[in-house]
């Protein structure tokens, strides 16, 4: 969840600016235009109907007036080729490919204002406040729209992403309007909020414009307003604006004092695995970090949890869940693998999961637990009955599921990387082990960094004796004022300090495009020698609420990650 995520690829930057032939009938992850207005076809449903929550006493203006009962919608892969999402063509070492960025631009002009207003917010208050009040009354002001949402909210140190993403998946696959909000974003903020999988970058940027009416100057020039509450209030405007059926809601930090945790109900409340991240914020233990996180269980709404989770952090889930009154608490085994049968699958590993069987083609072996947990939700909301849900969209919506920058493998001019954002000691060795079991004899890593990461733990997790390693600076005009990059001389300080600094090699000149060419021909060879992978990760860190991705001398790709 949050790994960090792919920033972004410049399209000059990719092969050809084309999606592979296997994403032929798939929508543009990102468009710059807007959306085709939503419109329900006419149809005879007998899907039940069902009233948005609010929260007593809230008045709602007539823009959030409860919908009309939901009518039936012709199945997601029918309207815009869900599965094509994926391509299903081998990569190196026989790991599959997820889906690249091609030709994508971050939207430029339509959301200046909104950019300007947020880059103020992030000079005024730089850093990662927690607390509800000032989000509350942001949304006060503008007739509190997420209380007019049916919400799905997904918390949890690692797999956020992921878990979302197979939860939207799978609902979109039965027909549902559901509208995601993801942290940190990818190119560009507008981003982080998509509906039906697209993002609209004009709706995002009149909320933003909306919210900042609705902060007024002065509190701004105060900084009493950060810039992800301002991003977060705009994403339950512009949801609850176009009217969808479900919003998948990622948590940003922790989860009690979240932006994002400001709903009175939810159909589902999910926690997905907990590692030591933000310490300082959450608390230097798992269990105190494990009682934030289960702070977005909500009384009376189904409460989902791994289950193959330390006693320390199974203790304090189990007890905020019963504490605020959560029914049902599902705790979630994690898939199981069957045996693989050669020739009849997409590209994926055939699994067992929630009593279904069903094909995962997110790579890595965590992926197991988070369509655990994922299977867990959806079914929670198909036990309610208020969302007309079968066994086979679950299944649709884990095999079709996409999540860029988590161990996806991309062309960066016509030879293979391997892209992730691990940013904490439990992604770095999940990142390890995956390139592991690929049997991959030398990697050559080029990385980057924010200070304040735990960079010691990084590298420990992910390098070896043969390894190489190509530091890279982030370009100080890509971070927002809240953030810092790690210098070159630390990352170079850290490799010698565990004994690796045979590892450490010199582009030559600074900047991503530099590193990831020497790394790609450090041998003069064109391509990868046989055995070889070069995993970028984590590169560029920067954060969720203003990024500048992609600035490094025009470089490729940038990954994100607060």
């Amino acid at each position: 969840g949050t790994l960090a995520r792919l920033g972004g690829w410049l399209a000059p930057q990719l092969e050809g600016g084309r999606r592979p032939a296997g994403n032929a009938e798939g929508r543009d992850w990102l468009r710059t235009k807007p959306r085709t207005p939503h419109t329900t076809p006419a149809a005879t449903s007998s899907r039940p109907s069902y009233s948005p929550v609010t929260r007593a006493g809230d008045p709602l203006p007539h823009a959030y007036a409860p919908r009309a009962p939901h009518a039936g919608a012709q199945s997601r892969s029918a309207r815009t080729g869900d599965r094509a999402l994926h391509a299903s063509s081998p990569m190196p070492h026989g790991a599959t490919a997820s889906p690249v960025l091609h030709g994508a631009t971050a939207p430029t002009g339509a959301t200046a204002e909104a950019d300007a207003f947020l880059a103020r917010l992030d000079a005024a208050r730089p850093g990662i406040f927690l607390g509800l009040a000032p989000s509350l009354a942001l949304l006060a002001r503008v007739g509190n729209p997420q209380e007019t949402l049916r919400v799905v909210h997904v918390a949890g140190t690692n797999g956020k992403g992921s878990i979302c993403a197979m939860v939207a998946a799978a609902l979109r696959s039965a027909g549902v309007r559901v509208g995601t909000f993801s942290s940190p974003h990818l190119l560009h903020a507008s981003d982080a909020v998509t509906i039906d999988g697209s993002p609209d970058p004009l709706g995002w940027a009149a909320s933003v414009e909306a919210i900042r009416d609705a902060a007024g100057g002065a509190e701004v020039a105060a900084g009493t307003v950060t810039a992800f509450e301002a991003t977060t209030a705009a994403m339950w405007l512009q949801l609850a604006t176009a009217k969808v059926d479900v919003a998948v809601v990622e948590v940003g930090v922790g989860g009690r004092l979240d932006a994002t945790n400001v709903c009175s109900s939810s159909l589902v409340s999910v926690v997905g695995a907990i590692a030591l991240d933000h310490t300082d914020l959450l608390g230097a233990t798992l269990g105190l970090i494990a009682r934030e996180k289960g702070g977005v269980f909500k009384k009376g709404c189904p409460a989902v949890l791994p289950a193959d989770i330390v006693p320390e952090v199974e203790d304090s889930l189990l007890a905020v869940a019963r504490e605020v009154g959560a029914s049902p608490i599902v705790r979630a085994p994690p898939a199981q693998l069957l045996p693989q049968v050669p020739g009849q699958d997409g590209g994926g590993r055939r699994v067992r999961c929630g009593g279904l069987d069903m094909e995962l083609r997110l790579n890595g072996a965590f992926q197991l637990e988070n369509a655990g947990i994922a299977v867990a939700a959806l079914q929670a909301i198909q036990a309610t009955g208020v969302i007309s849900l079968s066994d086979e969209n679950i299944a649709a919506g884990v095999a079709g599921a996409c999540w860029p920058g988590r161990l996806e493998w991309v062309q960066w001019r016509g030879k293979e990387v391997l892209v992730d954002g691990a940013h904490n000691e439990a992604a770095a060795k999940a990142l390890r082990a995956f390139i592991d079991a690929l049997g991959v004899g030398r990697v050559r890593w080029v990385v980057g960094m924010v200070s304040g990461k735990d960079i010691h733990a990084l590298l420990r997790a992910l390098l070896r004796p043969s390894d190489t390693l190509y530091p890279v600076e982030i370009s100080r005009a890509s971070l927002p004022a809240r953030l810092s990059t790690l210098p070159v001389t630390q990352i170079r300080a850290a490799a010698d300090a565990l004994g690796f600094g045979a590892a450490l090699r010199d582009a030559g000149e600074p900047g991503l495009s530099p590193a990831l060419h020497a790394a790609l021909s450090s041998n003069g060879s064109s391509g990868s020698p046989p055995g070889e992978a070069t995993p970028m990760a984590p590169t560029t860190t920067l954060c969720k609420a203003h990024n500048r991705a992609g600035q490094l001398e025009g470089a490729a790709v940038a990954l994100q990650d607060e």
